[in-house]
């Protein structure tokens, strides 16, 4: 009655679509169940003791003309596993990790390989998946009676604690998982040794899950593919970049000097081993969330320089983040010259600059991290 009941409450619940909005229009709430939920929802609400007991409740010959419609009715029990997903929501399921997983980079500082979190959650799906495969499997048996040719009666497992029960159940399934299912060892696998009811559903059951044991086989190779073939995207364009430089050095003909010099701009430039185009990154941003990185980047240099520090009015110092960007200098290297018309202010965030004068012929100043020029 519960469950009835259920069905018609879904029927009046308004839902949220795909945006996050919630939709309240009644004959849009009601396609909505009818197309989703409510064929799963009606299966399990369906009064499987009752009917089992009617049926079996006829004397012993009607008891034994219907001994068969009443093992099928028990695999209907099966749907009510469908109200379990329902429970578990496991599409908000997903938005929680995701959530977690920001709240945890965030709290420790940290960024977690992307390579790392898909390899976890397959093989999270695996246990899930498993941890299914053997409930259902020992369920079944169990509203059969514990049949004597069934894999948990040769496992002798009818008698067992829980905790052993449940660990045949789950090794069972990991060994179907991988098309392990009817040979003779292990002692959990299906061997019929006539044919009966029984072995006739197990032998089936056991089909299945050998099914979706090698459709998740399948996924995992591909997604373990996937990511093996997306890992370091960024390490794999720096290094193809690099080899681009490389060959195109060496078919100019470029002085080793010169050579040297361009690769040690790039071992700088990127140290950290990734390759990205950060104009091409920020143009996509709204301007705020823009103005907020550049800030971020320029945190030290902000904080460093006394000019920018000291500044009374903080527009003034979020216009001067928005328009720095960042220049190399090797030593050596001339920033610019006496007389030269100067169109640039230079801001040192690491290093040290020597101020030169032709007329003393030596060097006058040496300005280094916090100050500026220009």
């Amino acid at each position: 009655v519960t469950f009835l009941l259920d069905i018609l409450k879904h029927f009046n619940t308004g839902y949220m679509d795909e945006f996050e909005i919630a939709i309240m229009d009644r004959a849009k709430v009601r396609w909505n169940y009818a197309s989703t939920w409510f064929v799963p929802d009606l299966l399990s609400s369906v009064p499987i003791e009752i009917l089992d007991l009617i049926l079996t409740s006829g004397g012993e010959d009607g008891a034994m003309g219907n001994f068969k419609a009443t093992k099928a009715l028990k695999l209907l029990r099966l749907s009510r596993i469908a109200k379990v997903f329902r429970i578990l929501k496991l599409s908000k399921l997903s938005k929680v990790l995701q959530g977690l997983q920001d709240d945890f980079e965030d709290y420790y500082q940290v960024q977690l390989d992307e390579a790392s979190i898909a390899m976890f959650r397959l093989f999270l799906s695996l246990l899930v998946l498993a941890h299914w495969v053997g409930c259902i499997n020992f369920m079944i048996a169990r509203e059969f009676d514990f049949p004597e040719d069934s894999w948990v009666a040769h496992a002798d497992l009818v008698d067992a604690a829980a905790s052993t029960q449940y660990s045949w159940c789950f090794f069972k399934a990991l060994m179907t998982m991988i098309g392990l299912g009817f040979e003779s060892p292990p002692l959990v696998n299906t061997v019929c040794t006539e044919r009966s009811d029984w072995c006739t559903i197990e032998h089936w059951i056991t089909l299945i899950c050998l099914y979706i044991g090698s459709i998740f086989y399948a996924l995992l190779i591909s997604s373990v593919s996937a990511v093996m073939d997306n890992l370091d995207i960024g390490g794999k364009a720096l290094a193809l970049k690099i080899w681009s430089l490389n060959e195109y050095l060496r078919a100019k003909k470029v002085p080793p000097k010169v050579k040297q010099k361009v690769r040690n701009f790039y071992r700088i430039k990127y140290g950290e081993g990734k390759l990205y185009d950060e104009k091409d990154v920020l143009k996509t941003l709204p301007p705020q969330l823009e103005e907020e990185i550049k800030m971020f980047n320029h945190r030290t240099l902000l904080e460093e320089v006394p000019l920018l520090a000291d500044a009374q009015n903080e527009t003034f110092t979020i216009r001067i983040a928005t328009k720095l960007s960042p220049r190399l200098q090797f030593s050596g290297e001339i920033i610019f010259e006496e007389d030269m018309i100067g169109h640039e202010m230079f801001f040192i965030e690491q290093g040290i600059v020597k101020i030169y004068s032709k007329f003393q012929n030596a060097v006058v100043k040496s300005i280094a991290d916090g100050t500026c020029h220009g």
